[in-house]
């Protein structure tokens, strides 16, 4: 599933497809868009930690009870 990077993403929880955020935990909080420092692709920064992870390896997590 393809998403689209936007500056609406921010403030919303995302989870990453494989492996678990830097600081250990498997949903964060979207800080900013940049420029990722090694693929040159978008990514996102976070609340939670100080990484970078690309958007496409992330999934907006939809609210309970919202579909």
């Amino acid at each position: 599933m393809m998403q689209t990077a936007t500056t609406e993403c921010i403030g919303k929880k995302v989870a990453k497809t494989k492996k678990p955020f830097k600081w250990g935990g498997k949903i964060s909080t979207v800080k900013g868009i940049v420029i990722h420092h090694q693929t040159v692709n978008l990514g996102y920064t976070f609340v939670e930690d100080d990484s970078v992870v690309e958007c496409w390896r992330c999934l907006i997590i939809k609210p309970e009870g919202l579909t």
